[in-house]
């Protein structure tokens, strides 16, 4: 999962790609997803998540899981998912 530009097919804020759209199998924004869904532990909606998604740039350089789960080693920066996860899952 890259976040980038909505034209790059690998980024979430692609609502096109497979990262991106609501209605993909592999995407946060789709809440009836495994990594979109609230209850799911690759969601970064779950508080609670234990492998949720890692950030990486186009590079593969990890910035960290992209969670809300605030006790999770390995988290990204509270700035950067703050920016993130302030978006609602696309209803």
């Amino acid at each position: 999962m890259c976040i980038r530009d909505s034209y790059e097919s690998d980024s979430i804020a692609n609502p096109y790609g497979e990262f991106g759209s609501r209605y993909s199998r592999f995407s946060i924004w789709n809440r009836y997803g495994d990594y979109g869904s609230p209850y799911s532990d690759y969601s970064p909606w779950n508080k609670f998540a234990t492998a949720p998604p890692i950030i990486v740039d186009g590079d593969g350089n990890s910035f960290g899981y992209l969670t809300l789960n605030r006790h999770l080693n390995g988290r990204a920066q509270d700035d950067l998912i703050a920016a993130i996860l302030a978006v609602e899952p696309r209803r």
